[in-house]
């Protein structure tokens, strides 16, 4: 089995660039995904109760 490697023992300062650009893309998506995860998170278990008509009247 031959396993070839995209880039080869020696990497570019072209293909170091793009190498970096690609990885710095992808951290960044999987921070922004976990950041909306959160946030869904947090408006699933805060939900606003719903207020009741006696819960108004009777309020000082």
């Amino acid at each position: 089995m031959n396993i070839q490697i995209p880039f080869g023992n020696e990497v570019q300062i072209g293909e170091a660039f793009f190498i970096s650009i690609f990885s710095m893309i992808i951290v960044f998506l999987i921070l922004l995904i976990i950041s909306y995860m959160i946030d869904a998170v947090a408006i699933i278990l805060h939900k606003p109760k719903k207020i009741k008509k006696e819960d108004i009247n009777n309020f000082p």
